[in-house]
């Protein structure tokens, strides 16, 4: 099933195939390693024994600290089929030799639970696209001293700057726990006082 999502990482909408695309998405409009993220950015040649293939990406990740990294979306009964497992091998392979990271992500990663749940509720609590950067990173400045704090004390109080913890979090200001449900006892923290830890799509390529 082919959509559109209304990203704000990216301040437009972003096209995905399947309702698996869309759990990625989810993840990575929440994670704070990621700056930004593309679909089906470009189109490459692999070599497939003595045959030269042509191979899209699902999406192109741009990660904070500048390095990109391509990714396949991939639901593990698919992994199984010899074809698509030869497909991908000579693809790694490939992008292995001109230097470049390449990862498949497969459905037990993208929908483990309760982490692809939390991003879908931050995503659809977060507050419309009309507010600036600029701005919320300015009520961020004024109450980060008073973190960490319960998720409902957050809430409230970034109420009185026409804000909420959600819209920090996608900002990449806030953290949270994401190995729990998120509800009003969730602690909320500042960012750059924690890890990267609290959600890691991938540990093996940094994001």
């Amino acid at each position: 099933m082919r959509g559109k999502f209304p990203s704000r990482k990216n301040g437009r909408m972003v096209h995905h195939e399947g309702m698996l695309e869309l759990d990625a998405i989810y993840l990575f409009e929440v994670s704070p390693l990621i700056a930004a993220y593309a679909e089906q950015p470009r189109r490459y040649q692999y070599l497939d024994g003595d045959r030269l293939r042509k191979y899209t990406p699902d999406f192109e990740l741009t990660l904070c600290d500048g390095s990109t990294v391509l990714v396949e979306v991939k639901a593990r009964t698919s992994l199984q089929y010899d074809d698509i497992a030869h497909k991908l091998r000579c693809v790694s392979a490939h992008f292995e030799r001109a230097g470049e990271s390449f990862v498949v992500l497969n459905d037990e990663q993208l929908r483990a639970e309760p982490r692809q749940a939390n991003a879908r509720v931050l995503c659809r609590s977060a507050r419309s696209q009309s507010s600036s950067s600029d701005w919320i990173r300015s009520v961020h400045g004024r109450i980060k001293h008073l973190f960490p704090m319960p998720y409902q004390e957050a809430h409230r109080l970034l109420a009185g700057y026409g804000c909420d913890p959600s819209t920090l979090i996608l900002q990449g200001l806030l953290g949270c726990d994401m190995r729990e449900p998120i509800g009003p006892s969730t602690w909320t923290f500042n960012h750059e006082e924690s890890s990267h830890d609290w959600l890691r799509i991938s540990q093996e390529s940094g994001f």
